[in-house]
């Protein structure tokens, strides 16, 4: 265990100073972004640790979306993460125990592969080169400064490998790696179960490989495999069972992709070998959750690395494990081309398997691209392989020198053999770290002053009050920064909306939302992204008051932020028949009069459907606002003002 603790801290090293904008000081005000994956990941985090205090599902939550909740198994959480860092969530708050499982996710992943290696490998600094290349792979690397803890953290599929290897050996227990086994996938499923889907394919991929490599291998320990897999089998039904019910069929689940056209989104295959642009703002991957300089794709190896691999092959290709390894990574990266073959001027009209496995069932949810993380283990493995298999070599050729009769030239040759594979090892690995412009980038985060009035009445009220900000977070905006503060805030109130997946009309992952709907409105007005702004026109202004209603607001806020915070302010002072109140950088409505109640259209101050009533209720208060040099400030109160329903627009953008 010592031995094991010391490993990984070994390998935090780099990730530490990856992120040492947050480990200076800083470890719980500071993160990557409050916008898309980043800001959601805090969520996510937090979820489990409110859950198992208040002994609530941290599987599904209705602090998002209100009051109908969201299905997290059906979005890309990773609830034993939250659940394993509870305590420091509890102590220290969910920003700190994001960096922290931020700087964990490569150096576990690197300790995954290392464990690994060690057992197929004989020169343990072998082991310790393939860490490096595969905890800190770009796929890693990329996901990790995302915010995707659930991708970045790949210390299982390793052990899994190792696992499956011992058992086709027919190598100790079948019941005891048949439990192993069990328990590994239950903690994929609870970290990703996109890379367990992922996993689950390339486990038949390697089998088959094997079945074709080492076909008396087969012949031999089929029934040992078989019965380890059988108990394995059997602990996951029993311990996923429910687990597994929500993510497929529990409440608000989704049914099919979680984003359109998932199954063409592949890997360039020059992707593979070439960085690419780096050093410069990637909007998508501003829009993902990260506003620094843009590192490689998440493909990325380098002619350095794949020359490595390749030259391992050849020099290690006697070993079974080798041939095995090779050929499931060779299928593997075809795989993660996606169903169509990507080039630079577009896609060619090559077929591609995925085409075909990319719409069964299951599969049909997973990223293509994301095969690369399977890929990159491959390959670090057959670099280990090839490394061990030239140290053999040598040592071979220093006994030989060492013989009888011939100049003996002591330890010194056998050490500078070792420092150049290391050397060329690490020289393969310049490219890739000269390319994360490292350390990486981070804000600081705290919480919005605004916020601390309705929380606090929503304490003194005994309910959780729910809060419809401005710009509206959904999927469609990527905006993601009231789920950072609600986290902060211990999960104090709930949110209408939220950036995360959620079942539309039918039961697909909902994007904009159907047309016409309070959802398309809210996000066209926050974003541009999500098409034409909205004119304010009358069936616009009872959408979005029927919408306040069935979210069951208590208070809405608008934010310096967004496409057109002024434009939004005015319209939801037309929306509530009333001008709001300014507090700390935002302007705020309490909708209800009482926080977590259910709103009456007919009764609640400020909503009505009777268009008259409404005319009434903003007459001589409509309140115009700009935004000048950061500050708001109403410069005028308009006394003959005019409801939508009486004139289509209700100002100028």
């Amino acid at each position: 265990m010592a031995k094991n603790l010391g490993v990984i801290a070994v390998f935090c090293l780099p990730a530490i100073f990856l992120w040492w904008h947050a480990w200076d000081g800083h470890l719980g005000s500071t993160l990557a972004c409050t916008c898309g994956d980043s800001g959601q990941q805090v969520w996510f985090i937090a979820w489990p640790a409110y859950a198992l205090q208040h002994g609530l599902n941290p599987f599904f939550s209705g602090s998002l979306w209100a009051p109908k909740g969201v299905n997290l198994l059906s979005n890309a959480s990773f609830p034993l993460v939250g659940m394993v860092l509870a305590p420091v969530t509890w102590i220290a708050g969910p920003i700190a125990s994001t960096n922290i499982a931020l700087t964990l996710a490569p150096a576990l992943s690197a300790w995954g592969c290392w464990i690994a290696c060690r057992r197929m490998v004989g020169w343990s600094p072998a082991a310790w080169i393939a860490g490096f290349v595969f905890g800190y792979s770009p796929f890693v690397i990329d996901n990790d400064a995302t915010g995707h803890i659930g991708l970045a953290l790949l210390v299982v599929p390793p052990l899994m490998m190792l696992v499956g290897r011992k058992m086709l050996a027919g190598q100790g227990d079948a019941t005891r790696l048949g439990i192993g086994l069990g328990l590994l996938v239950v903690a994929q499923f609870m970290i990703s179960t996109e890379i367990l889907a992922i996993t689950v394919v390339v486990g038949v991929i390697g089998l088959l490989s094997t079945a074709a490599w080492v076909p008396r291998l087969i012949r031999h320990s089929w029934r040992f495999a078989a019965r380890g897999t059988v108990v394995a089998m059997c602990l996951t039904a029993i311990v996923l069972a429910v687990p597994a019910w929500i993510a497929l069929f529990g409440p608000r689940h989704i049914v099919g992709a979680p984003w359109p056209a998932i199954q063409i989104q592949g890997n360039r295959f020059i992707d593979i070998l070439a960085p690419g642009q780096t050093g410069i703002p990637n909007p998508l991957l501003q829009l993902g959750g990260y506003e620094g300089p843009a590192g490689p794709p998440s493909a990325y190896l380098g002619y350095a690395v794949v020359a490595l691999a390749v030259v391992g092959a050849l020099v290690s290709w006697r070993r079974r494990s080798t041939r095995v390894l090779s050929t499931t990574a060779v299928v593997t990266v075809v795989l993660s081309l996606g169903a169509l073959f990507w080039t630079t001027g577009g896609a060619a009209t090559v077929w591609l398997p995925w085409r075909a496995l990319g719409s069964l069932p299951v599969l049909d949810a997973i990223g293509p691209q994301r095969f690369s993380a399977l890929a990159d283990l491959f390959i670090a493995v057959i670099v280990a392989l090839g490394v061990d298999a030239c140290w053999l070599r040598t040592s071979q050729w220093r006994r030989a020198l060492a013989s009888p009769g011939i100049w003996r030239p002591g330890k010194a040759r056998g050490l500078v053999a070792a420092g150049c594979l290391v050397a060329l090892s690490a020289a393969a690995l310049i490219p890739i770290w000269a390319a994360y412009h490292a350390p990486l980038t981070t804000r600081s985060v705290s919480e919005p002053r605004w916020l601390e009035g309705i929380v606090r009445t929503g304490h003194t009220a005994g309910k959780s009050p729910v809060v419809l900000t401005y710009p509206f977070s959904m999927s469609a905006t990527a905006f993601s920064a009231p789920m950072v503060w609600q986290s902060m805030s211990g999960i104090s109130f709930r949110l209408a909306g939220g950036y995360a997946k959620v079942p539309g009309p039918n039961g697909r992952a909902l994007q904009l939302g159907p047309a016409r709907s309070a959802e398309r409105v809210l996000a066209a007005l926050s974003a541009e992204i999500a098409g034409p702004f909205p004119s304010g026109a009358p069936w616009q202004i009872a959408t979005l008051r029927s919408a306040v209603s069935e979210f069951a607001v208590t208070y809405v806020a608008i934010t310096d932020r967004g496409r057109a915070p002024s434009y939004a302010a005015e319209l939801f002072a037309a929306v509530l028949g009333r001008a709001p109140s300014f507090s700390s950088g935002a302007w705020t409505w309490r909708v209800t009069g009482s926080a977590g109640a259910v709103g009456n259209p007919e009764s609640a101050p400020g909503i009505s459907t009777n268009p008259s009533r409404s005319a009434l209720a903003l007459r001589n208060c409509r309140t115009l606002l700009s935004h000048t040099a950061g500050q708001w400030r109403a410069v005028a109160l308009v006394s003959d003002c005019i409801v939508a329903q009486e004139r289509p627009g209700i100002g100028q953008r």
